[in-house]
C-alpha cells in the first residue's frame, strides 16, 4: 500500500520535476512565437493527499518567461505533465528511489488561480515576468 512521501522522497520529486519541466518548457519553436520559453527554477511540495493508490501532490512551481505573449504557466505545466506523463514517470523511476520504483502514471490539474503574472507593460517594452503557480500532480503506483 502506498504511503506519503518522506522528506527525502519529496526532495527527489521536486528536483526531478524541475529538471523535467526545464527540458519540456524551456525550449520553444523558433517559428512559433505563441509558445514562449519558460524557465522553471523551483518546485515545492505544499501538500500530499493519499487515496488508495493515488497520491495527489500539490506543488508550487516558480519560474520566469519573456513575453509576449502572456501565458498561464500553471496551465502549461499541467498540459506538459498530461501530454508527457510517461516521460515524467520514467524520470521518477530512474531516480533510483525505492518510493518511485512502482509509479505507473502521472497526471496534473491546475485550478486556474491567479498566478500573479499580470503585466502593466506598454507596447514595445520588454521584461521577464516572474511567475509562481500551484498545480497538483497525481502519481499512481501499482
Amino acid at each position: 500500500m502506498p504511503t506519503l512521501m518522506s522528506t527525502e522522497d519529496i526532495a527527489i520529486y521536486e528536483t526531478e520535476l524541475v529538471k523535467f519541466l526545464q527540458q519540456e518548457v524551456l525550449t520553444t519553436d523558433i517559428d512559433n512565437f505563441d509558445d514562449p520559453a519558460i524557465y522553471v527554477n523551483n518546485a515545492t511540495v505544499i501538500d500530499q493527499q493519499l487515496a488508495g493508490t493515488e497520491l495527489t501532490v500539490s506543488t508550487s512551481i516558480s519560474g520566469a518567461y519573456l513575453p509576449p505573449p502572456e501565458v498561464d504557466v500553471g496551465e502549461v505545466v499541467a498540459e506538459v505533465i498530461n501530454d508527457e506523463g510517461d516521460e515524467f514517470v520514467a524520470t521518477l523511476v530512474a531516480s533510483n528511489s525505492e518510493y518511485f520504483s512502482q509509479v505507473t502514471s502521472a497526471s496534473a490539474f491546475y485550478d486556474g488561480g491567479d498566478d500573479s503574472s499580470g503585466s502593466d507593460l506598454s507596447d514595445g517594452e520588454i521584461a521577464a515576468i516572474v511567475v509562481c503557480c500551484s498545480a497538483a500532480v497525481v502519481i499512481i503506483g501499482a
